[in-house]
């Protein structure tokens, strides 16, 4: 008896002192900031959908914000050289587990796909980072052919609505994650403080626009200089870095403030092509409202990326851009559009098309996403540009086309099926191009050399 009544006073004094963790005084504040909802209605489906823990006390606030934006500023325009995995992409096993036994009971399925939420660590400058992302494909974390990465726009939980609502406003035009699913694997890449990575008290999260811009999470990471969109283009940055040395094509597609930082994190990382729908004008560098706005998000790099920057990256990097604005989308796209300034400002690149003709802030219908993919020319080895990996295995249109990340001495040998050499160049450009139009076709073997190595693939020549 003496044992229960100690063990029940143990219970009580845990428990209240549990509940004093927070004064009024914290309390009033922590419900002023959460005011998001969850991706998942904890009143309606109760259970520990998150990352996270809920707040247990005031200084978890701040120790889960550190750890959900961990990069300063400062380390955005060397993130792609300075990134490095710590292993490879791996199930969010907890969460999973916790959304499979919720399809098993209710014979649902919440997201659409098995096992639906990956990570992906990585280190930059020491740092310990973490990104993730909606996978859907049959491979099984095999990798084949060709990776398409979406990065979605303003909202609450895009990822999750993107994912799972044929309303949603990133699909009114084309289910796009359904109908890129039928050319590759699918990323749908998350954000801090979203969806399962949600930073949450009382069944809510932290708010990310509520009650008012700044809110306190942009007010706290800009006053520390670790922005809220520099850290998840950082993570998109890894994305890219990543699935570059896995699949054949890396495309990337973004909407709205998606399209912007999709656009950032293709200019530094290089993926094969990037759509940015409704995310990039020229007409930034001169309009406060956006000026002021994105200042919230992504520091002072608005101020970095004008027009001029962003040409440069375009003009020297290996990418193929395209820009869609609607018709009827936002004040500042409509008068672009009009007056075609960006159009008329990249007059004459062959690495950038334009498109303004379907409607509603959204991606372009499906057929325009097709004529996009179908611009880009198909018989290109992506370099790895830590590594000489090639992964293409078929020469297209007698034209081998190799991409790196540097522009270091590089050396390019071929040799027939009798291991005769029958071509041999060497370069420091970045983008390098042979004619093979010489060559008989047949199987030959594909040698690249840079100063991390030697790399040799088959490759077909049709």
């Amino acid at each position: 008896m003496k044992k229960v009544l100690l063990l029940l006073c143990f219970l009580w004094v845990g428990m209240h002192q549990a509940k004093a963790q927070f004064s009024v005084a914290d309390s009033a504040f922590l419900n002023g900031i959460f005011v998001e909802n969850l991706y998942i209605n904890n009143s309606l489906y109760s259970n520990d959908w998150f990352d996270f823990d809920s707040l247990g006390q005031i200084n978890d606030l701040f120790v889960q914000i550190n750890k959900s934006y961990p990069f300063a500023d400062s380390m955005l325009l060397h993130a792609y050289s300075g990134i490095q995995f710590t292993g490879g992409i791996e199930y969010d096993t907890s969460v999973n587990a916790r959304i499979e036994l919720y399809n098993q009971v209710n014979q649902a399925n919440l997201f659409g796909c098995r096992n639906p939420f990956v990570q992906l660590p990585f280190q930059l400058d020491g740092i310990n980072g973490i990104t993730n992302a909606l996978l859907d494909t049959s491979s099984s974390l095999t990798p084949t052919g060709d990776a398409y990465i979406i990065v979605t726009g303003t909202g609450d939980n895009q990822l999750t609505r993107m994912a799972v609502s044929a309303n949603d406003y990133h699909n009114i035009n084309c289910q796009v994650r359904y109908h890129v699913k039928t050319k590759g694997d699918v990323f749908i890449v998350g954000a801090a403080n979203e969806d399962n990575r949600a930073i949450h008290f009382n069944k809510k999260k932290l708010g990310r626009y509520y009650p008012s811009m700044p809110t306190f999470l942009h007010n706290y990471l800009n006053n520390t200089q670790h922005s809220m969109g520099i850290n998840r283009v950082i993570e998109i940055v890894a994305w890219i870095k990543y699935l570059k040395t896995k699949y054949n094509r890396v495309y990337v597609l973004g909407l709205s403030s998606g399209g912007t930082e999709a656009l950032w994190a293709s200019m530094l990382a290089q993926p094969k092509a990037t759509m940015v729908s409704s995310g990039y004008s020229v007409l930034f560098d001169t309009d406060s409202v956006f000026q002021t706005i994105n200042g919230y998000f992504y520091g002072n790099y608005m101020n970095y990326f004008v027009k001029d920057t962003v040409k440069k990256y375009i003009s020297e990097g290996n990418t193929h851009y395209f820009f869609t604005h609607a018709l009827g989308d936002l004040a500042i796209f409509q008068q672009d559009s009009s007056g075609n300034f960006t159009k008329s400002y990249y007059n004459g690149s062959t690495k950038v098309n334009f498109v303004s003709n379907y409607h509603h802030h959204a991606f372009p219908p499906c057929g325009l996403i097709d004529t996009f993919l179908q611009h880009i020319p198909l018989g290109v080895n992506l370099q790895n540009n830590n590594g000489p990996h090639a992964v293409c295995s078929t020469l297209l249109d007698d034209v081998l086309n190799l991409y790196w990340g540097d522009r270091g001495m590089k050396f390019i040998r071929l040799y027939d099926i009798s291991g005769r050499c029958v071509l041999s160049t060497k370069s420091l450009d970045m983008d390098i191009r042979i004619d093979c139009g010489f060559l008989p076709s047949g199987l030959y073997i594909l040698e690249t050399q840079n100063r991390l190595g030697i790399s040799r693939q088959k490759l077909i020549k049709r």
